[in-house]
């Protein structure tokens, strides 16, 4: 995809114009919408496929740039390293083919039990009408859906369970350079900013999902934050015990040279040997800012501030979901 002329970004937006054409031709000879006019949903639908491979494809970018910073700090070979990139940034063939199989199986079967439970529902979920075509055209952009949503959830698990294997096995530490050990984390908090983004796309063009009423609403955001935070926090955990792990030892080091300065200085107050007592005095000053300094050491490895923005990403479509929902009310 790197090597076409044009960005990633302008392949994959073509890619929802062509899912968005013929389902608005379907639309407009049926007689859902005016000719000329669109639907924001239907636009939505289109392009949900493209945007998530492309953001898929922004990952594997974020990933391998993490990688470069992160070089200093692993312990690989150059043929390791080229072999860690590659699978950073590159889906296991095998296992996308079957799950990519199955997600097109299941949302084509999802429209299928829709269709023949209830057509009229299956209609109203797809703001459209009971047709041949525009259950056809419903059909089959659902099931390439599914199936890019099946890619995705490979994606997600195969970069992220690396990204922890590289924390826990080739990454060695240095509390005080932490910086390229926060690179990884970007990787992370941007997988976990696509599970928030698609559900709130979803709620944001489709204004019926309000009718599912306050409670499944605020169940629903409850739950996806859950799955978002899950997405950023679990690939750190490993590298976050061995912070914790370092930390420690740093502290238990600054520790015991505190006691060892403070039971020189006590022997020089029992024998009254002054000589060297304010090196001995300047000794423990130093020691004791060092200890304040290791105390005040992150084990989360990611910058100041990360945690806060991606809360607020997270939280920001729940807000939205309860501003929308009391504005409905008052409208009623």
């Amino acid at each position: 995809m790197d090597r076409l002329p044009v960005p990633y970004w302008v392949t994959y937006s073509l890619l929802g114009v062509v899912f968005l054409v013929p389902l608005t031709l379907v639309q407009w000879q049926v007689g859902v919408y005016p000719v000329g006019s669109f639907n924001l949903f239907h636009i939505w639908l289109s392009f949900e496929p493209g945007l998530i491979l492309a953001w898929m494809h922004y990952l594997d970018h974020v990933a391998a740039q993490a990688l470069v910073t992160a070089r200093p700090t692993l312990s690989l070979s150059d043929a390791e390293y080229a072999d860690t990139e590659y699978r950073l940034t590159h889906l296991p063939a095998r296992s996308t083919l079957i799950a990519g199989a199955i997600g097109l199986l299941a949302g084509a079967s999802l429209v299928l039990s829709l269709f023949y439970s209830s057509e009229r529902q299956a209609a109203q979920v797809m703001q459209s009408v009971v047709h041949p075509f525009t259950m056809g055209a419903a059909m089959l952009l659902l099931a390439a859906t599914w199936a890019v949503y099946a890619a995705w959830f490979v994606h997600t698990i195969h970069q992220l369970k690396l990204v922890n294997q590289i924390y826990t096995r080739h990454t060695r530490l240095n509390m005080y350079n932490p910086g390229p050990i926060y690179a990884f984390s970007g990787v992370t908090a941007r997988s976990a900013i696509l599970f928030m983004l698609v559900p709130t796309l979803w709620f944001v063009t489709d204004p019926v999902q309000l009718s599912t009423g306050f409670v499944v609403g605020i169940l629903t955001g409850t739950a996806l934050t859950g799955v978002a935070l899950a997405v950023f926090i679990l690939p750190l955990w490993g590298i976050h015990k061995r912070l914790v792990q370092a930390k420690d030892e740093l502290l238990g080091q600054a520790g015991s040279r505190i006691q060892n300065t403070a039971i020189a200085l006590h022997q020089i107050t029992d024998t009254q040997a002054w000589d060297n007592a304010s090196k001995i005095k300047d000794a423990l000053l130093g020691l004791e800012t060092e200890q304040r300094m290791v105390e005040k050491m992150p084990t989360w490895p990611w910058a100041p501030g990360t945690f806060r923005i991606l809360i607020t990403a997270i939280l920001l479509p729940v807000i939205l979901f309860v501003i929308q929902y009391i504005i409905s009310l008052f409208l009623k």
